[in-house]
């Protein structure tokens, strides 16, 4: 059986599967993967060093607590329309709809709150059956990795030092996983470089990126050249170009792109940033898309 140099994994020959390359479209085989001994993927202590585990569960119990409210002033007004007998029949039905929205939100920021597992040591026991690689050369060869049973890694990617995949993950081209935590139908192609990281809940990665300490949420894109180091992305934002992003948070559709510099910021609502050098900054737009541009 051929198996990593470690001796944790190898590759069942016998199970395999083909799948039309997204790189050469041409019709390739993937075997599956077996665990040949008990062991444990170490977590990625470096996020918990850089703090950007506790940024991200602060940032999420904040928006429990708002949405708890939230829901609390929403059923109390329900509550005051019914005891009054109101015919506001359109406004009864406005509040349903905005507290179970409201709900459907709490009920999300749990189960993300309950994946952030970075901090945690999985065990894989032996002969534990995973997902499907090309060839053997996708693996660590000395580093305990995992790829759960319906992922797929394919062409020249790598998956390194302790990295996790799991739920429908796909990593193909020449892209890196390392030391990092992947989830819920990520892509991560092309010279995508991921390390340090938790990605999660259809993100996408792909280019010349590289995505370091941090997290992504929500159909997350990081594209092109772009450079994301101890942020968290989240609810379909995107980083592009030859961005360069450092300790911020950038949620709701936000962009930044061209040959941004952002430090220390928060960018949300969906707010553009195209170009220019922003430090320190707190940028939001409730409707119509801003841009502001740096020269």
């Amino acid at each position: 059986m051929e198996q990593t140099k470690s001796g944790y994994i190898g590759l069942l020959k016998n199970d395999w599967i083909q799948v039309k390359s997204p790189i050469t479209h041409k019709i390739v085989k993937l075997y599956r993967i077996i665990s040949l001994r008990t062991f444990k993927i170490e977590p990625a202590t470096q996020l918990s060093e850089l703090g950007v585990i506790d940024k991200f569960k602060s940032k999420k119990v904040e928006d429990l607590n708002k949405s708890l409210a939230k829901i609390e002033k929403l059923s109390e007004r329900l509550e005051g329309i019914r005891k009054t007998n109101s015919k506001e029949g359109t406004d009864t039905n406005r509040l349903e709809v905005d507290i179970e929205r409201e709900k459907f939100k709490v009920s999300q920021i749990k189960r993300e709150l309950a994946k952030v597992n970075i901090d945690t040591k999985i065990e894989i026991p032996i002969h534990t059956i995973g997902g499907f690689v090309e060839s053997i050369d996708n693996l660590d060869e000395l580093n305990p990795v995992w790829i759960d049973n319906n992922c797929k890694v394919l062409g020249n990617a790598k998956i390194l030092n302790g990295s996790h995949l799991t739920n429908n993950v796909k990593v193909y081209g020449q892209a890196i996983v390392d030391n990092s935590r992947v989830s819920d139908y990520v892509k991560i192609h092309e010279n995508g470089v991921v390390k340090n990281s938790f990605v999660g809940q259809l993100s996408e990665i792909k280019g010349k990126c590289i995505v370091d300490s941090s997290f992504m949420f929500n159909s997350s894109m990081v594209f092109e050249s772009a450079d994301v180091s101890d942020s968290i992305l989240e609810d379909g934002c995107i980083i592009r170009g030859e961005s360069k992003i450092s300790d911020c948070i950038v949620s709701d559709i936000s962009q930044v792109q061209g040959n941004s510099v952002v430090n220390n910021s928060v960018i949300t609502g969906r707010h553009c940033i195209e170009g220019g050098e922003f430090n320190e900054k707190v940028l939001h737009t409730d409707t119509d898309l801003t841009v502001s541009k740096g020269y």
